[in-house]
Order: C-alpha cells, then structure tokens, then sequence
C-alpha cells in the first residue's frame, strides 16, 4: 500500500509529464490577491463555457511597463472587480516554451504571440467568449484607462457606442 505523500509525488508527476500544471497556479494566485492569469487554451475555454470576454495580456518578463501594469493596475480595486465579472483572464509570456494549444496546434507561448505580430509590450487583446478579437491595445494603460477599457468592452458598450464618449459617462466627466 502506498503512502499518501507517495501517491501526490506520482500524480503530479503524471501531471507534469501530461503537460497539465501539477498546481492549480491561477488559484493559488487569487488566494494571494494576484490576477489568476490562464494559459491560452484554457482561459479560452472557460471564457466560453462562463460567458465571459477574455483578455490576453502579451507580456516580457524585462518589460518595465508590464512590470508596473503588474503592481499598479492589476491590484488596482477598480480594474480587478471589472476583470473579474468580466473577464478571463490569460498571459502569454515572451520567449516563454510553455506549450498552450492554439488552432488545434500545441505551440510554445512566445509562437503564439509571433502569429499576432505583437510589436511591443505590453500589448492586450480583448477577446469575446468565442475566442473572437474585439480589440487589440498595445502600450500601458493606466488604472483609470484601465478600468474603463474593461468596463466597456466588458459590457458590450463598444457594440453602441465610442470609447470617449462611454469613459465620460461612467466617470462623470
């Protein structure tokens, strides 16, 4: 009879060699207040099956505005409660060989980012709950910006009506 410590080693062994994570990384990153970023395929996935926009963020690991969008927009109260009814969302790293499946194919993160010819970073691609692309935005965006970009995409308001002209109605400007 094996142990259970035994018995959790083979599984996330299995797991690991599976190409699954042998954690369940996006909730431990919730349980320490971070944003629960998904691989590709999966947070596609559950964007579909809840009904929800997905929100790719391109990202570098060197890259200071990533870097800051990461400390002071995604902890940002505002942005995480609108990505959060909103959204799924997803990271796609930068010369990251994590395999993601994308059109039916399993490719590295950094060859999934090479097909939307990402020019700079950070770079965010608003998806609907089909995987379809609503809009893409490269640059930073600040917390405010940020959470009107949410906002709108997130309740259908770009379907209707124009970005400035929705940020000042929701911010009373």
């Amino acid at each position: 009879m094996l142990k259970k410590p035994v018995l959790s080693l083979l599984a996330g062994a299995l797991m690991v060699f599976a190409g699954l994570p042998a954690v369940n990384e996006p909730a431990l990153a919730a349980a320490a207040g971070k944003v629960a970023w998904m691989p590709y395929h999966l947070g596609l996935a559950k964007a579909k099956q809840e009904h929800k926009h997905a929100l790719v963020d391109f990202y570098a690991t060197w890259c200071g505005y990533c870097n800051k969008m990461d400390k002071e927009v995604f902890t940002n109260p505002r942005v995480r409660k609108a990505l959060d009814d909103y959204f799924v969302p997803i990271r796609l790293t930068e010369k990251s060989h994590n395999k993601v499946m994308f059109k039916g194919k399993w490719m590295t993160e950094d060859a999934v980012m090479n097909s939307y010819d990402i020019e700079g970073y950070p770079t965010l691609l608003f998806l609907d709950a089909n995987g379809k692309k609503i809009h893409m935005l490269p640059g930073y965006l600040d917390p405010e910006d940020m959470y009107v970009m949410l906002s709108f995409v997130g309740t259908d308001a770009y379907t209707n009506t124009n970005f400035q002209t929705y940020k000042a109605k929701l911010l009373g400007k």
